[in-house]
């Protein structure tokens, strides 16, 4: 293996510059969305401080092992997910149908970054006319509206994806350390320095006394079951396993580097943004008295109207949406780069070509889930889904799950495999087989449960 920039011999692969890369890498898809339109409301209505406790538990217990083993399978293959897992495969003898496990991280990847690039897009849309004063001192029914007729324009929807797209395909285009990694070394610490910034333009208007987040921690709402499974579910989409993203992000991680050391990083980097996400919107929401929802509702009406009826909320909108943007960029520049190692790999061609087919191979998901608000909306699959709906119902409950499942168990049976098992017992060994073979298959099965019950997404 050879230094950063430079080609690893027999493999079209770079080595991340540093391994701080590595982990902004790996923190560009755990640093998501629902850190911004699911937390803040879930901690709020599940008790806070309680919430709060079992949330890092399962992030610690649950999620982190599953991170882990996609890290080290990616260590472990140098390469994309479809030919890391058939070199495993391989090299320690097991059956050859593992081999589609690592087509399902590229459709994987596909199916959340078609999803993931049209809400980035809608973002980016708001942020301008956000910055036009579009939302100041405007009422509920005039957001609604606003959104509706956003939403039905057909070409505006379009037109918006297509340009999130584009940047990220350039992006990816220009390589592994010159563009993705140069890119994740910029976005993650201006997305925390904009949270600073509306962090401290709360405290300016008097909205972060302290009494707003004390009450959410200090909440009289006991935790309920409902609201345990809600943090564990939770944690499973923060980490972002079984999106091929993590396998592919390890293919280039520096000789060096331990994995306990990376996934450390990454977790008390998620956990630090998370915070700051929970103070720049929570106050804010308590000091204009705008209700806190989850999802699309906060993010496209709720806090529109939060800013949009406070000083400089112009400005200071248009910094929230850009924080939105930089995140959902972020996470689509790392879903990418598995479809465009691939398809540089298995066609041979520049990576340019590779970048360029990628994007044009999301966009048009991106288009068929853009068009179901409008052009679209009529039609519905199985009697009851748009495509939009079909392609984040599936992707959440069903495909994620399953490809999450089925990685944790390919580490599980590779360390039990005699290429890669060390002679003797080795308790450490043993109990991470345990945990990626038997416990995280059922603790998967609860989330898929919880989420189909409550309709949690990411």
């Amino acid at each position: 293996m050879v230094g950063a920039g430079t080609m690893q011999q027999n493999t079209e692969h770079t080595v991340w510059q540093s391994g701080w890369t590595f982990c902004l890498a790996i923190c560009g898809v755990t640093i998501g969305l629902q850190l911004i339109w699911t937390l803040p409301a879930v901690l709020v209505r599940h008790g806070g401080s309680g919430y709060a406790i079992v949330y890092v538990a399962s992030l610690l217990l649950f999620a982190v092992p599953l991170l882990a083993a996609e890290i080290w399978l990616g260590r472990e293959g140098r390469s994309n997910p479809v030919h890391t897992v058939k070199l495993l495969q391989i090299r320690s003898g097991i059956s050859r149908w593992w081999r589609l496990l690592g087509l399902l991280n590229i459709i994987v990847s596909i199916l959340v970054l078609s999803y993931l690039a049209v809400i980035g897009s809608w973002a980016l849309a708001f942020g301008l006319e956000s910055a036009n004063n579009s939302f100041i001192l405007k009422d509920a029914d005039f957001l609604v509206e606003h959104l509706r007729d956003f939403l039905e324009d057909g070409n505006q929807v379009v037109s918006w994806l297509s340009l999130f797209l584009l940047l990220a395909t350039l992006v990816s285009a220009l390589g592994v350390d010159r563009g993705l990694g140069f890119a994740l070394r910029l976005i993650i610490p201006l997305a925390v320095l904009i949270l600073l910034v509306l962090i401290a333009r709360n405290v300016a208007v008097g909205a972060f006394d302290g009494n707003a987040i004390r009450s959410v921690f200090s909440s009289n709402t006991q935790l309920t079951l409902d609201g345990a499974w809600s943090a564990i579910t939770l944690s499973f989409f923060t980490i972002s396993v079984g999106m091929g993203a993590a396998m592919s992000m390890a293919a280039y991680m520096p000789p060096g580097q331990r994995i306990s050391t990376a996934v450390g990083g990454v977790v008390v980097i998620t956990l630090l943004v998370a915070g700051l996400v929970c103070l720049a919107v929570l106050p804010l929401l308590f000091h204009t008295n705008v209700e806190i929802a989850e999802g699309a509702p906060l993010m496209f009406l709720n806090l529109p109207l939060a800013f949009g009826s406070s000083v400089h909320g112009d400005y200071y909108g248009a910094l929230f949406f850009g924080l939105v943007t930089l995140f959902a960029f972020s996470s689509a520049l790392v879903l990418l780069e598995p479809i465009v190692a691939w398809l540089r790999r298995s066609l041979i061609v520049p990576r340019y070509i590779a970048a360029a087919a990628g994007g044009a191979l999301v966009w048009l998901l991106c288009v068929t889930a853009g068009l179901s608000f409008n052009e679209w909306s009529e039609i519905k699959l199985f009697g009851y889904f748009t495509p939009f709906r079909l392609l984040e119902s599936l992707t959440a409950h069903l495909i994620v799950p399953l490809v999450a499942i089925f990685n944790a168990y390919l580490a599980a049976t590779l360390l039990g495999s005699p290429s890669y098992s060390k002679t003797g017992f080795s308790p450490t060994r043993f109990l991470s087989r345990v945990h990626l073979a038997y416990v995280s298959p059922l603790v998967i099965a609860g989330v898929v449960w919880f989420s189909l019950n409550n309709k949690f997404l990411f």
